[in-house]
């Protein structure tokens, strides 16, 4: 009771013993004076008889006093000293720590959100998807788990017993309006019962019922909470409220369902669906067979093993072969729900939280670094504390108590960082969408809490090897000879000079693998984002829209009311060019280049019906001839415009001005245009489209197919009001909804989110990288500079050259950056093959992306070098001498 006591409340303890103690001294002397000794006399021999009263409270203390921690804590009191007084030190290596362990946490959340934790719905566990494998000898992937139909879906639902519950989920689409604009986003469409499998109840109203699907039944839908909040402010009366939405993009008739429930909000399920609607039970309905494949979502009864439920399946599903063909060669087999909700969701998260533990590794190597070269330093003391009695085991946990002091330190602020870098994350992954947002809990907390210890355990490791290697005496000899000549800050063995080398080579290693990585990504980005586009995307926006249904009779008269459209538009102050584009132009079935067989690569050829200012709308580049001419008319001689890899299809050298280009709805109906012009390639969004042949004919020569056209325009900088002005204009001339105008320079940036989030976290790890080994290569300088003062005077005092000096320091740094960088290139060779998933537009064994890495590396470890080098060389000999 005690020890508990002396634990919590120690010096209350203390306080009894020393009242304890005076008493009996008090008794003692009271004694004595009783048989007549005065009272110095009597407080004298009652302190002799008594002993001494600190040995008596330390002989005392060993019986509550727990030994271990308060060594911990006198351990941790010094090393909190320690950080205070080198406030250089701590910083670097605290900030190293905490950035390594904020970025490995963050993507640490991201991986437990989308492959860890239990999925947000009742009983996770007991959820799985019933998948369809695709036929062994499949070329694109052998037995991968595919989406079923839903006839082979419903076969599944009544032949298995396995489960309580299985469900379909798929979607369909329809337009919603708001404010005169169309939005058309992907539907839900589920059977009854769906949620009650995933155990989700609607926070308002009720779930789908069997009645609801039944053939002549009143159609319904369930609301997201964001659809509930934006198209209807939260109401909670929205029950029995009418949903309209249109499968078109006119709005002209459109479909009204009741509203019977409002899901949670923080319902997802793989895509985030504003509308829930049932499956229709008949047959023939034609949601059913637009739907095609379907998601199975099955409940496995209490206690049933999934391994016999799988088998019952299996079975079942072979026994289909003969009644449906889409099963024939085929098989199905029990998956995870997680897989089937998290597809696809943060792709390349898996390869960038390895690349974070690369990046936590050197933080980890820099720290050792740093460390050793501290115990290098403090040799003197370690050498005097065992000459005191101290064991190497008590110095070691010495230094593994302040390196964990440091770790912890870096953990709080890595935690700290993770808060925030979790917003990014979710953003750039979209985890949201997938319904498990990431978040810093206890699981994140205690993931960056076991890092922190593990980081901070290796890297006491080195600095740990180095102590008392040379005895008791050692490193107290070794201090005296230097002290003889003048040196008091003691020389390090031979671990502590290899050592720091053997981690910065390591370190710079790493930093050139990172670099390599993220100079692939960025640069693959950038050629996906920016170069060579083949037209100038900066304030250029597209508009869709689509005439009355009475128009699809006679599209023609789509024309005018289209050129009408134009016109107005041309005239807003802002516009400063717009053009139209037949939407429909590539309908003709047969387009073929005169005296051209095949298209190399057998591609498609696709036709666009532009007007004549069409390129210098869009910015394209002209490269021979012409472009397009209002002399160009109906009636002129029918003409056309192609792109470079159209005019490279008729053969090296030579020109296609005068060639001619078929087009048409057969080999017999159709006409022939003359090529009068070439211009450059134009970058479809995702490099998919840009190197095929196109072909552009004068919107007047052509005939209108459908009644559906794309608007180009450019707007003056800064001129938000003209795309609001253009969507007044198409609302006013089409009489209904349209859809939002486009932004090309947004459209393309949105294209490539998963590039531009990788390659700036990879980017941002490989500064972070950059940075710590060119401190590695500073601090090591700057240490051997400071270490050899001495040694720096005398060879100047002897007339050494300072070109001399910083030679003799940089040489060292050169061949560990040489050898780091050698390491690293091997190793960006493998990394970069595990990134060929990634790019797709620069080549993973481009030498000029491990040459600029290389580059930057040793520029940077040359600077590094160079700065404390020429420091070394500024020492003055007599200054240099008498301060030693």
């Amino acid at each position: 009771m005690i020890r508990l006591r002396a634990l919590f409340r120690g010096h209350r303890v203390e306080a009894e013993f020393d009242e304890e103690l005076r008493y009996h001294l008090e008794q003692q002397i009271e004694q004595n004076l009783a048989v007549g000794m005065d009272a110095k006399e009597a407080r004298a021999a009652a302190l002799r008889q008594l002993g001494n009263p600190l040995l008596l409270r330390d002989q005392a203390a060993e019986t509550w006093r727990w030994r271990r921690l308060d060594e911990i804590a006198h351990d941790l009191r010094y090393a909190l000293r320690g950080l205070r007084n080198n406030p250089g030190f701590s910083a670097v290596a605290i900030l190293s720590l905490g950035f390594g362990i904020g970025a490995t946490t963050t993507l640490f959340s991201v991986v437990d959100a989308l492959d860890f934790r239990p999925l947000p719905y009742h009983e996770p566990e007991r959820l799985a998807w019933l998948a369809q494998l695709t036929p062994a000898d499949d070329p694109d992937c052998a037995r991968c788990p595919t989406s079923a139909s839903v006839a082979i879906a419903s076969e599944w639902r009544e032949r298995t017993e396995s489960f309580d519950g299985i469900a379909l989920q798929g979607n369909t689409w329809g337009c919603l309006e708001t404010n005169g604009l169309i939005d058309c986003p992907d539907l839900g469409l589920v059977s009854a019962g769906f949620f009650g499998v995933l155990g989700v109840q609607p926070t308002l109203g009720r779930d789908f019922l069997p009645a609801d699907t039944a053939p002549g039944a009143e159609p319904v839908v369930i609301l997201s909470h964001e659809t509930w909040q934006q198209r209807y402010g939260g109401d909670p009366a929205v029950i029995g409220r009418r949903f309209e939405y249109a499968q078109d993009f006119t709005f002209e008739n459109p479909n009204s369902s009741t509203v019977i429930g409002v899901l949670p909000r923080a319902f997802r399920f793989w895509r985030d669906y504003p509308a829930w609607m049932p499956f229709p039970d008949d047959p023939a309905s034609p949601v059913l067979r637009s739907i095609g494949q379907v998601t199975v979502v099955a409940r496995l009864r209490p206690g049933m093993d999934p391994n016999a439920a799988g088998a019952e399946l299996r079975a079942v599903h072979a026994g289909l072969g003969e009644a449906f063909p889409d099963a024939e060669g085929t098989d199905a087999a029990i998956r995870p729900l997680r897989e089937r909700t998290g597809w696809r969701a943060g792709e390349g998260r898996g390869t960038l939280f390895s690349i974070t533990l690369i990046v936590l590794g050197i933080a980890t190597l820099n720290v050792a670094g740093l460390l050793t070269a501290r115990a290098a330093a403090r040799d003197r003391e370690f050498s005097v504390r065992r000459a005191l009695g101290a064991s190497r085991g008590r110095l070691v946990r010495q230094l593994l108590v302040e390196s964990l002091t440091l770790g912890l330190a870096g953990g709080v602020l890595g935690s700290i960082l993770c808060t925030w870098g979790v917003r990014i994350a979710n953003l750039g992954f979209d985890t949201r969408r997938y319904g498990s947002v990431a978040q810093v809990d206890h699981r994140v907390l205690a993931f960056a809490t076991a890092v922190a210890l593990v980081t901070g355990v290796l890297a006491t490791v080195l600095p740990a090897v180095g102590i008392g290697r040379g005895g008791r005496l050692g490193g107290l000899r070794e201090s005296a000879v230097a002290g003889g000549a003048g040196n008091h800050r003691g020389t390090p063995g031979r671990a502590a000079a290899w050592a720091p080398g053997a981690l910065l080579v390591c370190q710079i290693a790493a930093a050139l693998i990172l670099l390599t990585a993220a100079t692939l990504l960025g640069s693959d980005y950038l050629m996906l984002r920016y170069l060579d586009i083949g037209y100038d995307p900066v304030n250029l926006y597209e508009a869709v829209f689509r005439g009355p249904d009475e128009y699809d009779a006679q599209p023609e008269l789509m024309r005018p009311m289209a050129e009408r459209a134009r016109v107005r538009i041309e005239q807003i102050p802002a516009v400063l060019a717009a053009s139209l584009i037949h939407y429909t132009a590539p309908y003709p079935e047969v387009v073929r280049l005169e005296g051209v067989e095949t298209v190399p690569g057998d591609k498609s050829i696709f036709v666009e019906q532009v007007e004549v200012d069409h390129f210098d709308t869009m910015g394209m580049r002209l490269l021979q001839g012409r472009g397009l001419s209002p002399q160009d008319a109906r009636g002129a001689p029918t003409v056309a415009v192609i792109n470079r890899t159209a005019a490279a299809t008729f053969g090296p050298g030579a020109s296609a001005l005068g060639r001619r280009v078929f087009v048409g709805r057969s080999d017999t109906e159709g006409e022939w245009l003359t090529v009068v012009g070439v211009v450059e390639d134009v970058e479809r969004g995702a490099l998919v489209r840009r190197h095929y042949p196109w072909v552009y004919r004068p919107l007047a020569q052509a005939p209108i197919y459908a009644p559906l056209f794309r608007l180009q325009f450019r707007v003056a900088d800064e001129h938000a009001d003209a795309v609001r002005a253009v969507e007044t204009v198409l609302r006013e001339e089409l009489g209904h909804p349209i859809s939002p105008v486009v932004s090309h320079e947004e459209d393309l940036a949105g294209r490539f989110v998963s590039e531009r989030v990788n390659a700036v976290a990879l980017n941002a790890f490989a500064a972070f990288a950059l940075l710590l080994a060119a401190i590695g290569v500073y601090g090591s300088v700057a240490y051997a500079v400071a270490r050899r003062t001495q040694e720096i005077g005398i060879r100047m005092a002897l007339g050494a050259e300072r070109q001399t000096v910083l030679v003799l320091f940089a040489r060292r740094a050169v061949v560990i950056t040489a050898l780091g960088a050698t390491l690293g290139l091997g190793g960006s060779l493998v990394l970069t093959r595990v990134l060929q998933s990634f790019v797709s537009a620069t080549s993973v064994t481009d030498p000029r992306v491990f040459g600029a890495a290389a580059l930057m590396l040793v520029a940077t470890s040359l600077l590094a070098t160079y700065l404390p080098a020429r420091r070394a060389t500024a020492v003055d000999p007599t200054i240099a001498l008498r301060s030693e």
